[in-house]
């Protein structure tokens, strides 16, 4: 992927959300993270994936899909042959069928396993997209 990409999205720009997460966590609610590298999107925990203690991901596609499941906006994305869905996070105009994506993303652990089992999860940290 060239470096010719705009961003849509930056969970530290999020405050919204991060403050949704770190109440969970706090609150040791259903989606309360795991706080092995401080409270969710903390300077600490910043930090922490800054200096590669907490490993990031990234994954460079197309977009293929754009819907709606429910109340959200998600978009598919193919990277050679793969497809996987990711919430339509930031400026929802950049986000179009055929245009070139990153996201840059975490796979953090719950504090106890969510009633469908599921013990982890993936946080994106940020999405950027073909202009």
């Amino acid at each position: 992927m060239s470096a010719d990409l705009v961003q849509a999205y930056s969970l530290e720009k999020d405050r919204e959300y991060v403050e949704r997460v770190q109440m969970a966590t706090v609150q040791g609610g259903d989606f309360a993270i795991r706080r092995d590298h401080g409270l969710f999107g903390s300077k600490p925990w910043w930090d922490a994936i800054r200096g590669g203690s907490v490993p990031t991901h990234r994954v460079d596609g197309v977009i293929v899909q754009i819907y709606r499941r429910g109340e959200w906006p998600e978009f598919e994305i193919e990277v050679d042959g793969e497809r996987s869905t990711w919430a339509l996070d930031g400026d929802a105009e950049r986000y179009a069928v055929g245009k070139r994506v990153r996201i840059d993303f975490v796979t953090l652990e719950y504090q106890k396993p969510q009633p469908d089992g599921e013990r982890s999860t993936r946080v994106v940290l940020g999405i950027w997209v073909e202009p």
